[in-house]
């Protein structure tokens, strides 16, 4: 396509370039730019020759021919200046054709005139031009697209918009055909260019419909929260300004924006809008569907239906998010990744595995990870609930195979520990020629400790109650073996380790009531086996520090446990006792050394009172020598921060060894996260450090000037 750009300037000058060729042209253009929309022009056809005139209008150009390269449809531009009398000047404009035969148009666009030649070239009325866009759609004619960006980029704001939109379904259709999340991306783009187009000719339908359509094409594209911000701001926008919107497409917005916050597990900010979809549009369905398309009103309802039975699942009322679901059709639940899962596990917890099948086929599918390995997990539970192991046990394999380091994996190697005895049969349908050492089923408590140091909610929380379990078993097993009991003290040794180490990262995440209750009860078992075994040490800081992870008072009666601990002199009164008795004590090192280990918050006074004398590197080695008896106290972190500054200001040597364990520590040099305020502190601390030396200098000046 040759096109050739004219600024024409009315009672003024105008330049030509050429902005561009097609490699595969059907057709040429001559674009004529004027400085006013109020022109007027003429225009006819002689043999292979286009004339037109444009009144009132002053050439002043040196190159008044041009002869556009390799065109094949147009072979000179001419531009003459027509003298009428003194005042009037016109511009004559011939378009000499290569071929008189070939097809030709003349449109006019605001401040702006179109010249089409070639053997085929888009309509330039109105009518012709929307029922090109309708058909083109319909078609899937994506020849058509060239000749959408050209409506797009010389149509009238009206046109643009039409254009932009069927440019968006066509890319939206073919995303969907090819699987591709980047052209449905770019579908989002262009209904949101024609959405501002739509705006600002103020045709608020259609502006809501592109918006709508731009908010699903990010949700398919599992965008959440740019589809949600695409909703809200057609909501807010309509609101703010009072514009006048048909109520069933103001429902669109708002199941738009409600699957969208329910895309992003934020169900509860969605509830709102909820309850408007529950209130209005199954009270007024019948008459919606009279209102709108068949087309645009079954859309709505799939919208609608999928937020209300994604909005159930997330509640957990299965038979009516089940009932929800099935009123929305197969198309868009096999494209929306809020609606599909959410309907394949709807049927599964219904126990309707025939059926909940076929959707996690469809997850499968998918052309996202996330899906697809949730596909395959489902899939496992369908099979195993219908009791093929067999094939079960492949699909959840294949999901720690396929999908490495990711939580999916994570999911898969609990699901497999926790039916550990149930699979053992089936697996040999893996096909493994040996068991490698990281295999859930056959090396449970190695899995269980990976799952525990993820953090993940809510499988590490599930992790740690199925670890307690399986190191109670252990130890109520070897305890009553004499010849184990050596081996044992260093494995509960060892496990309380890897607990004390981990608890404060589960104690972080929000962990479900049940999930916690069943921690509690394991250990609640754990604590009594470590007294049981004489391991009282380690029973006391269970039951003085991590309390939350123990069954609540009035639930359980621990006067029992407490009186076996008083038998060891360890309750929490002699605990008060002992740090009363440290603040008095003159000798703190021998006393230390005395009552460190069954007090180990000795340790952090201990640290605080060096501290105190200036003497900082003793402070750090009895931090650092005891830290893993003092890491989960709340005061490590004060007193952690007290020993670096000291450090710092002394210029010691051991704030390098500190920082190659504490390397988030803003007095360090590696610190990656200093702020402004970081810097702040650290210039306060330089500053109060001069103090006493200004104090110093002050004095000396008084006494000299007396």
């Amino acid at each position: 396509m040759n096109i050739v750009l004219i600024y024409l300037f009315l009672l003024s000058h105008f330049s030509i370039k050429n902005i561009g060729i097609n490699s595969k042209p059907t057709f040429s253009y001559v674009i004529i730019y004027l400085n006013q929309q109020d022109f007027k022009f003429s225009s006819d056809k002689r043999e292979e020759v286009i004339n037109i005139i444009i009144e009132n209008s002053e050439l002043k150009l040196q190159k008044k021919e041009i002869e556009p390269q390799d065109n094949k449809f147009i072979k000179k531009v001419i531009l003459n200046e027509i003298r009428e009398d003194e005042e009037r000047k016109s511009t004559a404009i011939s378009v000499i054709m290569k071929n008189k035969n070939l097809k030709w148009g003349v449109k006019k666009s605001k401040n702006s005139l179109l010249i089409l030649v070639g053997k085929d070239i888009p309509f330039v009325e109105k009518k012709e031009i929307d029922e090109f866009l309708k058909n083109a759609v319909v078609t899937r004619n994506y020849r058509a697209l060239d000749r959408m960006f050209l409506l797009a980029e010389i149509g009238d704001e009206e046109t643009k918009a039409k254009a932009y939109f069927a440019i968006g379904e066509m890319l939206f259709k073919m995303g969907i055909e090819s699987h591709s999340n980047m052209i449905i991306l770019r579908a989002s783009t262009f209904y949101g260019a024609a959405g501002r187009e739509f705006l600002k000719i103020r045709n608020i339908k259609d502006f809501a419909l592109s918006y709508i359509r731009s908010s699903q094409a990010l949700r398919w594209s599992m965008f959440f929260p740019e589809a949600k911000s695409k909703s809200d701001f057609a909501l807010e926008k309509i609101s703010q300004k009072n514009y006048e919107l048909p109520q069933p497409i103001k429902i669109f917005l708002l199941c738009s924006s409600a699957l969208a916050s329910i895309g992003r597990s934020k169900a509860g900010e969605a509830a709102e809008k909820i309850g408007i979809l529950e209130k209005d549009f199954l009270s007024q369905i019948t008459k919606y569907r009279n209102e709108v398309p068949y087309d645009e009103f079954q859309e709505i309802s799939d919208c609608v239906f999928s937020a209300l039975g994604s909005f159930e699942y997330e509640k957990g009322n299965f038979e009516k998010a089940g009932e929800y679901f099935t009123y929305v059709s197969d198309r868009f639940l096999r494209n929306d990744p809020v609606a599909l899962p959410r309907y394949a596990k709807t049927l599964l917890k219904l126990d309707k595995t025939y059926l909940s099948k076929k959707y996690f086929h469809l997850m499968i599918d998918s052309r996202f990870q996330n899906l697809k390995a949730e596909g395959r997990l489902g899939l496992f539970e369908s099979l195993y609930k219908e009791g093929n192991k067999e094939l079960a046990i492949k699909y959840l394999y294949s999901v720690m195979e396929d999908f490495p380091a990711t939580k999916w994996e994570v999911k898969a190697r609990l699901i497999a520990v926790k039916l550990k005895d149930e699979l053992k049969d089936v697996y040999n349908m893996l096909g493994k020629k040996r068991i490698p050492r990281d295999d859930p089923i056959f090396f449970p408590e190695e899995n269980l400790k990976f799952i525990i140091k993820r953090a993940q909610s809510p499988e590490s929380q599930i992790a740690l109650a199925e670890y307690l379990k399986l190191i109670n078993e252990k130890i109520e097993k070897k305890k009553k073996d004499a010849e184990k009991k050596e081996s044992l003290k260093k494995e509960i040794s060892s496990d309380f380790n890897f607990i004390y180490s981990f608890l404060p990262a589960i104690k972080s995440l929000k962990t479900p009531t049940n999930i916690m209750s069943e921690i509690q009860n394991n250990m609640k078992k754990y604590l009594e086996n470590l007294i049981d075994s004489g391991n009282i040490v380690y029973a006391s800081t269970i039951f003085f520090s991590f309390r939350e992870f123990l069954p609540p008072p009035y639930i359980f009666d621990y006067s029992k446990i407490e009186s076996q601990l008083e038998k060891f002199g360890i309750i929490e009164e002699e605990k008060t006792k002992v740090l009363q008795e440290f603040e008095s004590e003159e000798d703190k090192e021998k006393f230390i050394q005395t009552f460190g280990n069954k007090f180990p918050i000795l340790f952090v006074k201990y640290a605080d009172y060096l501290i105190a004398k200036g003497e900082c590197e003793r402070a750090y080695l009895v931090l650092h020598e005891n830290k893993n008896k003092i890491y989960n106290f709340e005061e490590y972190n004060d007193i952690l921060f007290k020993v670096s500054h000291c450090l710092y200001v002394s210029n010691s040597h051991l704030i390098e060894e500190l920082c190659k364990e504490e390397k988030y520590n803003i007095f360090c040099k590696e610190y990656p996260f200093e702020t402004t305020y970081d810097k702040l502190i650290k210039s306060l601390f330089d500053e109060l450090e001069k103090i006493p030396e200004k104090l110093e200098e002050i004095k000396t000046r008084l006494i000299t000037s007396q």
